[in-house]
């Protein structure tokens, strides 16, 4: 009784019907109703109900014997009319003969991980359209100057896929004579975290042109989404 009504996350139990045997505290606080008005109805009157068919689906199984438990992540309606999302842990209790006797659900509010991941997936596309579309040349190279990254821009600008480029060192496309000041920037760099540093100088095209191009490198090394340089070319 006391891990039921101290589980930080909702706990219930629920009849074979869908009604609310048992609810605990943290279940109320998810969907806003209090304990007794929760145990005077089922589960299907706070599911929203586009989600309904697929409760029924997995209950339909239980109760055939083809199911010992289930996990879904569906919505409740809250009192207030918001949506809450949740991830629904379900086990199925027997009886000695291996009927239905109830089922045990433990229930995780995932509302704000779905908001984060839906604004990061959001920030991400933006990324991927400016990178994508941009002319401006976006790569990033590790430690010792190898290109991990680098955007489709340098295929238009550069006349080079940038895919076949990956694990090469990148000064060996800069021109010798402006290869020792480009080098000797980013080793001055290597001990500054966020240190920026900008020159300009000629990187080879696939033509076997040179082209002036300005370059702002930034270390990032010690950023463990980009363990690099992140430099901006133009």
């Amino acid at each position: 009784r006391l891990i039921f009504e101290a589980a930080p996350i909702g706990m219930s139990l629920v009849a074979a019907d869908g009604h609310f045997l048992r609810v605990n505290p943290a279940l109320c606080a998810i969907v806003g109703y209090s304990a007794e008005e929760l145990l005077g109805t089922n589960f299907q009157a706070i599911t929203y109900i586009d989600d309904l068919d697929m409760d029924r689906d997995e209950i339909e199984r239980s109760i055939a014997g083809t199911l010992d438990g289930f996990i879904i992540v569906k919505r409740y309606v809250h009192r207030l009319g918001n949506i809450v999302w949740v991830e629904v842990n379900v086990a199925v209790a027997r009886d000695a003969h291996g009927n239905l006797a109830h089922f045990v659900s433990q229930i995780l509010d995932i509302t704000e991980r779905r908001s984060v991941a839906a604004t990061l997936a959001a920030s991400e596309a933006r990324f991927a359209a400016l990178v994508e579309h941009g002319s401006d040349l976006i790569s990033i190279a590790d430690s010792d100057g190898r290109l991990i990254y680098a955007s489709p821009a340098y295929l238009t600008v550069l006349g080079f896929d940038p895919a076949e480029r990956i694990g090469q060192p990148m000064q060996d496309r800069v021109h010798p004579d402006d290869r020792p000041r480009v080098v000797s920037l980013v080793e001055a760099l290597e001990g500054i975290p966020g240190g920026t540093a900008t020159a300009q100088f000629r990187y080879a095209h696939a033509n076997g042109t040179w082209r002036w191009v300005e370059a702002t490198i930034t270390n990032r090394l010690e950023d463990s989404a980009v363990l690099g340089y992140v430099i901006n070319t133009r």
